[in-house]
């Protein structure tokens, strides 16, 4: 019973550093998400999101794997993406372009549709779009992690091997 409860000490041990770690990334990208919403709240403001999304686009993974803080992320990230915020632009705009054709190649026959029961299909419609955003964010938090990890490797000349190491 000893090796037992060992072994599930050592792994609440790793879950709640792999949280502590983990947890670092979010203060960068609620900042972002802040921002960004707030930017598009006045004209001409989504123009100056797009550009902050992509200098800010691997805070949360530079936060994580380099354990800084919210603000030395956001630098950090700064200096990653210096001369690919193009590249990462048409990177978030093709992602935004599927996730909207797939919306629209779903919404379009379900409205065309003109069920009697509109009041289901609409929840069941709500139901399939909280699932497909959150699959794209999903997508979209590895794609900055994959950034971010190539970014490492363009920039400093870290090794796959050496990032992963963070997580030991």
């Amino acid at each position: 019973t000893y090796r037992v409860v060992q072994d599930l000490n050592g792994q609440r041990v790793a879950m709640s550093t792999s949280l502590k770690y983990g947890l670092r990334g979010i203060l960068p990208a609620i900042i972002l998400a802040v921002v960004v919403n707030v930017l598009g709240l006045i004209p001409m403001g989504g123009i100056i999101a797009s550009v902050i999304t992509c200098i800010w686009f691997v805070a949360a993974p530079a936060a994580v794997a380099e354990r800084l803080g919210p603000i030395p992320a956001l630098v950090r990230s700064a200096a990653l993406t210096s001369g690919r915020r193009w590249g990462i632009f048409g990177l978030n705009f093709l992602i935004g372009l599927v996730a909207v054709i797939l919306m629209v190649a779903w919404l379009v026959p379900m409205i065309s549709e003109g069920s009697g029961d509109l009041e289901g299909s609409m929840r069941t419609g709500g139901l399939v779009l909280i699932g497909v955003l959150g699959l794209f964010q999903l997508f979209s938090g590895i794609v900055a992690a994959v950034s971010y990890a190539l970014l490492r490797q363009d920039k400093d000349g870290i090794s796959h091997e050496e990032l992963a190491r963070v997580f030991e």
